[in-house]
Formats: C-alpha cells, sequence, structure tokens
C-alpha cells in the first residue's frame, strides 16, 4: 500500500508508469491531482482525493489526461495450460477481479473530476483455469467519481469524455458518479464548457461499457430526465474464444474475448439507481 498526502499539488508525470502489486493499493490526497502518466496493477485500487486547502491557486481539480490508461483489470490464470503456476509466486495471491477506481474532489469550490478523451479506465475482471478445466470468473470492479467541494452549497463539475471499462464474463462491474447537477438525455447535447455545468448522459452510456450497476446522483442542482430518454439497461460480457484453454497467463482477457450481449436468460441482472 502506498499513501501519500499533501496540501499541495501532486502530478504523476507523463513520462511515466505507476506499477502496483497486484492487489495492491495507491492512495493520494492534495490540493489538486493531476494523472499524466499511466497506472497498472492487476485487481489494484486506485483512490485519488481532494481536500481544502489554502495553497494558492488550487481548487481541488482531479485530472486524468489524454490518452492515459489506468489499467486494474483481473488477471487471466491458466493452470491448464501452465501446471507450474502452483509454484510461482508472482501469482500469489491470484488477482483474477477487477480493481477499484474512486476520483474524489472534495476540495475548494470549483475543484472537477474530468476524464479527458482518449483516457481509461479499466477494472474488468479476468478468470481463472483451474487444472481440472473448471473456469472461475473474476468479479468485475468499480469505478467512482464524485465532485462534491468542501463548502457547504458549492457545486463542481464531472466530465467524463474518457472511455471506462468493467467487463465481466458473468457480471459486470459498478460505476457511481456524483456531480452538481446531472441531465440524462436521448441524444448529445454540445453545452458550454466553461462554469457550472450538469453532467449529461445520453441513454446509450448505460449499455456501452459492461457495467451492471449504476448509481447516479446531483448533490446540489437536482437529476433530471428528459423525456423520451428511454433508459434499457442490458450490460455486455466478455466471452472466451474457442481456444481459451490453450491460452498463456495475461494480464488481459480482452486479448482472448470477445463482447457480446448474451440472451436475456443467460445475462445477469442490472441495477440503477437515481438520485
Amino acid at each position: 500500500q502506498t499513501t501519500l498526502k499533501t496540501n499541495g499539488s501532486i502530478v504523476i508525470s507523463d513520462d511515466s508508469t505507476v506499477k502496483l502489486h497486484s492487489g495492491g493499493s495507491l492512495n493520494l490526497t492534495g490540493g489538486a491531482i493531476d494523472v499524466l502518466g499511466n497506472i497498472e496493477g492487476a485487481g489494484a485500487t486506485v483512490k485519488l482525493e481532494t481536500a481544502r486547502t489554502f495553497a494558492n491557486g488550487l481548487r481541488g481539480d482531479i485530472t486524468i489526461a489524454e490518452d492515459v490508461n489506468i489499467r486494474l483489470q483481473g488477471q487471466w490464470i491458466n493452470d491448464f495450460a501452465n501446471p507450474t503456476n502452483i509454484d510461482d509466486k508472482s501469482l500469489k495471491p491470484l488477482a483474477i477481479n477487477g480493481g477499484t477506481f474512486i476520483a474524489n474532489a472534495g476540495g475548494n469550490a470549483g475543484g472537477e473530476v474530468n476524464f479527458k478523451s482518449g483516457s481509461l479506465i479499466d477494472v474488468s475482471g479476468g478468470a481463472w483455469l483451474q487444472s481440472n478445466r473448471d473456469l472461475v470468473a473474476g468479479s468485475a470492479g468499480e469505478i467512482s467519481a464524485i465532485a462534491k467541494p468542501a463548502l457547504e452549497g458549492a457545486g463542481a463539475n464531472v466530465r467524463l469524455d474518457g472511455k471506462f471499462n468493467a467487463y465481466g464474463l458473468e457480471k459486470g462491474g459498478r460505476f457511481v458518479v456524483s456531480a452538481n447537477a446531472v441531465a440524462i438525455r436521448k441524444d448529445d447535447l454540445q453545452i458550454d464548457s466553461k462554469g457550472l455545468q450538469p453532467l449529461e448522459l445520453t441513454t446509450d452510456f448505460f449499455n456501452n461499457s459492461g457495467f451492471s450497476e449504476f448509481d447516479i446522483s446531483s448533490n446540489v442542482n437536482g437529476l433530471t430526465v428528459e423525456p423520451n430518454a428511454n433508459i434499457l439497461l442490458k450490460q455486455a460480457n466478455r466471452v472466451l474464444a474457442g481456444d481459451y484453454i490453450n491460452q498463456n497467463n495475461t494480464v488481459d482477457l480482452g486479448r482472448l474475448t470477445t463482447i457480446e450481449t448474451l440472451p436475456q436468460e443467460q445475462r445477469s441482472p442490472s441495477k440503477l439507481t437515481l438520485r
């Protein structure tokens, strides 16, 4: 576990990759956090949090820069194809469950959570093929983005311009977001990028990334659902390719799978909370 707290700003530089142990954790707290480099760790937890500070110019922003990859997905472990896995200490404990990513902007008024275009957060589940060919599916993890300044009644933006993955072989992950206001719409609506704005989500958002559970909330100015914005919860799953029993261990199960919408009788239930 790695923990860093400061009243100033924290920057992960753009020429770096922070590598966490499987199932490890990275906890950063500061007056502002800029993630310009990558973070990876199978089944790991990354928590980014801003707190109220008196440092000049720091509002509590959390920014995930363009093209940044935060890969916390579970591993593919194949004991059938790799009998030596039993003696491989690097695989213990098994990290087949997806990780957790939390961005909590609780700093001064105006601080926002901003996932820029091209960024990726992946908490998809992995899987374990045992030596007797029994398959154990890993659980997908959770992504949470909350913008709630420390000042009473103040609001802040959440901008979701990146990509978010939480696929599983059986059940997808959980997505939590809380912003000053939320508007769920049928189609995209271009808004002014300056100032306090509602988080706008289209109905397609709920079917594109493998999530099985959503918790969407406003903490200041309310949540609205546009007329005719019909939300159809239909999670997508990863499906293993036919030759998966011969595939070596990998940190990216996505290479061995396709994304499919399973028949209704085979899909796990989905859940949506709006508040």
